[in-house]
């Protein structure tokens, strides 16, 4: 069984609400994504990946502050900054060249993965952090990633 869990919080970091389901994807009432619209969002992610493409969406979508993924050994985050704020980017255009940046990325990988460089785990945790890093840059926002303490 797969859980998932996501939280608000508002502009101040104050908690909001929880949503739990028991499946990979999620969905949002109308009600509770305009109650989401310019707030912070902290979802888990099992897979110790950072940001999906349906994360990407939601991000601009709702005019995020903050996104947040949660993984076993640390938090990774986007955040708005003012160069983002500036572009007039369409969250079709945010998606299309999400799946650019990560189409590339994810070849390097392959390639290590295929010479026995990295194993599969690695290919997939490596190239989902890698072009998240890419994308990011390209679009003017902040990422990074805060490790828990051991």
């Amino acid at each position: 069984m797969f859980e998932r869990n996501e939280f608000l919080y508002d502009e101040k970091g104050n908690y909001v609400f929880t949503k739990r389901v028991n499946e990979e994807n999620v969905y949002f009432t109308k009600r509770l994504l305009k109650r989401m619209k310019g707030k912070i969002v902290s979802h888990n992610h099992p897979s110790g990946g950072a940001f999906s493409i349906e994360d990407r969406v939601l991000f601009n979508k709702l005019e995020l502050q903050e996104m947040r993924a949660i993984t076993a050994n640390g938090v990774y985050y986007i955040r708005r900054t003012e160069t983002f704020e500036k572009s007039s980017i369409t969250s079709e255009e945010l998606k299309n060249e999400f799946i650019k940046v990560r189409q590339r990325i994810k070849k390097q990988y392959q390639e290590l993965y295929k010479s026995g460089t990295i194993n599969k785990a690695e290919r997939f945790l490596r190239s989902s952090e890698s072009y998240n890093r890419v994308f990011v840059k390209q679009m003017g926002l902040e990422f990074g990633r805060e490790m828990f303490d051991e």
